[in-house]
């Protein structure tokens, strides 16, 4: 027997464009209650007629974190399928998200590391917000790629972040050249993680991005000798 999916409808009640080409929105259930999710999961976003019915769907990662009153989604707008038509949402319309689900999940490990680019920082906020809404003590450090300092999603709260929790530590690198950038130049790689993490076999590690990216990070990874059976992984393409 075949078990229907629930799609539950959610107002969208806000929509910036903080990077060109990146769109965040937030969706609040129309019957006010927040589904349970763990750091780091997904969700189908639904694109839904009149009707309720499913005219599009696509899985997206959850920005926000589970103490909110809405479920933020950080979405690069790529023409497709799906962000074609969410180009054209406007406040006050109606979008349909199955439950949360899926395995790359932050369980409040104390060692914690996460690289991610462009907007694969999306779950890593949602981590974030958790950790530092939760206070929870241990060593928390994101590498976060972007291709120039315009390219930064969430950059003053991640900065705000950093400087308020002691635990928190965000390295930000740019891949081309940014003028009046004096952070990190180039992509993550082995040397890079080596400067912020001494014991990288001590932490558990989350990759979000492009498949070809994953399989950079982790051999990266596995040259400073992190131990890959702590290692979580969010690939795409």
């Amino acid at each position: 027997m075949l078990s229907l999916i629930e799609i539950k409808k959610y107002e969208v009640t806000h929509i910036e464009e903080p990077v060109t080409g990146v769109k965040i929105f937030r969706l609040t259930p129309l019957d006010g209650v927040i589904p349970k999710f763990i750091s780091g999961q997904s969700v189908f976003l639904h694109i839904i007629d009149g009707d309720g019915s499913t005219i599009e769907k696509k899985p997206y990662s959850i920005a926000s974190g589970p103490d909110k009153r809405y479920l933020e989604f950080c979405i690069k707008m790529v023409n497709g399928k799906v962000t074609g038509k969410l180009e054209l949402v406007k406040l006050g319309d109606t979008v349909g998200l199955e439950a949360p689900k899926g395995r790359f999940v932050y369980n409040e490990e104390k060692n914690a590391a996460f690289i991610g680019g462009g907007t694969g920082i999306a779950p890593f906020m949602s981590m974030l917000r958790f950790i530092n809404n939760k206070k929870i003590d241990g060593s928390f450090v994101v590498f976060y790629s972007v291709k120039t300092k315009d390219d930064i999603l969430y950059g003053q709260e991640l900065e705000e972040m950093s400087q308020s929790n002691p635990n928190i530590k965000v390295v930000i690198t740019t891949t081309k050249d940014s003028v009046g950038w004096s952070g990190e130049q180039g992509r993550v790689n082995s040397s890079m993680i080596r400067k912020y993490i001494d014991s990288t076999s001590s932490f558990d590690w989350w990759i979000c991005g492009p498949l070809p990216m994953v399989k950079d990070m982790r051999a990266a990874l596995e040259e400073t000798g992190a131990d890959l059976k702590k290692l979580h992984v969010e690939a795409w393409g």
